[in-house]
């Protein structure tokens, strides 16, 4: 079962969510398109979200070279918001 702990997607574009004991940050990745995504952080990024916006844009820019490190694309869909309820 997911819960809500920082953020509104609906008002921000950004929320962090807690699923199982680990969390998660949805966002909207894309530059001229919606691409949503929900990667997992750790305690560290989640404590930066929660300092201030400069924050926020660096722990987005360090999880994208996490996942492009990892060979994953962090510009395409990963989630769909219109599913969050169904989780």
């Amino acid at each position: 079962m997911k819960k809500p702990i920082y953020g509104n997607l609906a008002n921000e574009g950004l929320e962090v969510v807690q699923r199982d004991g680990r969390l998660y940050m949805r966002c909207d990745a894309g530059a001229h398109s919606c691409q949503w995504r929900e990667d997992e952080i750790n305690q560290d990024e989640f404590d930066q979200l929660q300092d201030s916006s400069q924050s926020t844009s660096k722990v987005m820019l360090d999880i994208q070279e996490r996942l492009i490190t990892e060979g994953i694309d962090p510009y395409i869909s990963n989630w769909n918001p219109d599913r969050c309820d169904q989780e």
